[in-house]
């Protein structure tokens, strides 16, 4: 296993000399006439089947879309600065109870310095097109989700196992956000503004999806079965406050409130979407979640299903009963 991730390590070195964008890519910069159309598209923004509903003018439906621009550009920022180049150290830099390759940790180094400037490019675009539109930010948050949620469950973990838990949650991060971004880039045009910087993103992010992928199997491979499920304990709360939170829709509806709609047609967006909200399992960022834990082999833990089942993360099936320890 540590020949496996040191020679995708080697690999993964090489192609980051020759492509990432922040030795390679001019970043993008947008003018006035990118900005002038609505920044984020309808289909990608929250609410998107009610805004109509709301009667605001056009100009109040570019200032709503400017501000979900805003949010997502700012967590981008947080999530990439606070988090994961916090941990990419953490990972380089410290000793583990497995054997990490130096090759590996030097990737870890390169992703930090990836996201260092993802952070960057992404407060840079906040603030050109607030120059360009003259539409400041209705309040942002202090702090990412994951920062959150890592906050959020500390205490349940030991000591001991907190740096194993917190490249888990790493892992699982960087898997999330790809396919974010690969989503809202799919529902916005080529020449959208948003398009374009979400896409110059996405050109590091899908070799880091890789990297983690591998790093997660090979972490959950060296752990011991203790350690596996003190991990797993806790994992359902973990997501439970990163995934499972009413802060993105509650922060949509303020926006829209500022901008004139009616506090009784936002009590009725709120119902309808509570209403409509199903389970944790349908979670579309769980979905992500769930697709790096089967690749590193998590999903056929029986403990950890067990626990992710009684969390309402998973629905029983009748495999169930197949699952290895």
């Amino acid at each position: 296993m540590t020949m496996e991730i040191e020679g995708f390590s080697l690999k993964y070195l090489q192609i980051w000399d020759k492509r990432s964008t922040v030795r390679h890519l001019e970043r993008f910069q947008p003018t006035a006439r990118d900005v002038a159309s609505q920044i984020v598209p309808d289909n990608a923004l929250p609410f998107s089947h009610s805004i109509n509903d709301l009667n605001l003018s056009g100009e109040a439906v570019r200032w709503y879309a400017a501000m979900q621009c805003y949010r997502f550009m700012e967590e981008i920022a947080l999530v990439e600065s606070d988090v994961i180049v916090r941990l990419c150290n953490l990972l380089a830099n410290r000793q583990h109870d497995w054997h990490l390759p130096f090759a590996a940790r030097q990737v870890a180094m390169t992703i930090a310095t990836d996201e260092s400037y993802h952070a960057l490019v992404a407060r840079e675009f906040m603030e050109n097109v607030q120059h360009l539109t003259g539409f400041k930010p209705n309040g942002l948050p202090g702090r990412c989700a994951v920062d959150v949620a890592l906050e959020g469950v500390q205490s349940h973990v030991t000591e001991s196992l907190w740096n194993d838990f917190q490249i888990i949650a790493l892992c699982l991060a960087e898997n999330a956000i790809v396919d974010e971004l690969v989503g809202l880039a799919r529902d916005t045009e080529p020449d959208n503004a948003f398009h374009c910087v979400l896409s110059e993103h996405m050109l590091d992010e899908g070799r880091h999806r890789k990297f983690f992928q591998q790093l997660l199997k090979f972490q959950w491979a060296a752990l011991d079965p203790t350690a596996r499920d003190s991990i797993a304990r806790v994992l359902p709360t973990y997501l439970d406050l990163w995934l499972a939170r009413d802060e993105p829709m509650e922060d949509a509806l303020e926006d829209l409130e500022a901008v004139g709609a009616s506090s009784s047609n936002l009590l009725v967006l709120k119902r309808k979407f509570l209403s409509a909200r199903s389970g944790k399992h349908d979670n579309p960022m769980w979905q992500n979640v769930r697709n790096a834990l089967r690749v590193a082999g998590m999903d056929t833990n029986a403990y950890l299903q067990q626990q992710l089942i009684i969390g309402g993360w998973l629905i029983p099936s009748n495999g169930q009963s197949q699952a290895k320890p």
